[in-house]
């Protein structure tokens, strides 16, 4: 026989069971999305720092790598650390730079590299470097390049292919210098490289890179040329 009391209150237990059902589901993805969030709030990942060296076999197995990544665990209520800036005390590494007001950027590093050759046609040697770390280029008594109003310095290098970015390369962020006073150029994408600086004002001119990638760049011989 049908029961209109009997079948509502079958209804409202059946009602009543989602209830608790939907309740517990939604409480088991609450915690997990909330200890999920505490994870990854309580994670620092901070790129290790590899500065800018010439290519030896002490670091060649380094070349194409990813960066490593260190961690600070804090508990989840905890406010992270804030991160580092770059000091400008960085410049005072390089006698090279008399001026740096030009530029917004400041480097991690400041590594100055001989390049080889005369005649107008110098080597660069290989080298590795990390996430915005400033390599300049010199001739090995230190000086730079003289160059003429209009007359142009060409560098050129290829990329190692890199296991994360293969064959799209990365980027490097060019800068030069002009008579102590550090200015910037332009930012090249790719596994090879071709930055021309023509001088608009006669001086001495040096070739500046910085590696605006999170991973290291390492770069084959390349050359610096007058043209």
């Amino acid at each position: 026989m049908f029961s209109s009391d009997k079948t509502s209150k079958d209804v409202t237990g059946m009602i009543h069971d989602q209830k608790i059902i939907r309740k517990r589901r939604f409480a088991v993805r609450s915690v997990l999305l909330a200890a999920a969030l505490a994870a990854m709030a309580s994670m620092l990942a901070i790129a290790h720092d590899y500065g800018a060296a010439l290519i030896d076999d002490s670091n060649r197995h380094l070349v194409g790598k990813e960066s490593y990544m260190s961690y600070t665990i804090t508990k989840a209520d905890e406010e992270l650390p804030p991160a580092e800036a770059p000091s400008d005390e960085v410049w005072e590494t390089a006698p090279l730079i008399k001026s740096h007001k030009n530029v917004v950027i400041t480097p991690n590093t400041i590594t100055e590299f001989a390049v080889t050759g005369d005649s107008g046609r110098y080597t660069t040697p290989e080298i590795i470097f990390g996430n915005n770390d400033l390599v300049i280029f010199e001739k090995e008594d230190g000086s730079g390049w003289k160059l003429d109003k209009g007359e142009t310095l060409v560098f050129q290098a290829h990329e190692y292919k890199s296991e994360l970015h293969r064959e799209k390369g990365q980027s490097i962020y060019y800068f030069y210098i002009r008579d102590g006073v550090i200015l910037k150029g332009n930012v090249l994408t790719g596994l090879n490289q071709t930055f021309e600086l023509t001088a608009e004002n006669a001086g001495e001119y040096y070739v500046c890179l910085l590696n605006t990638s999170s991973d290291p760049i390492s770069l084959k011989e390349g050359s610096i040329v007058i043209k």
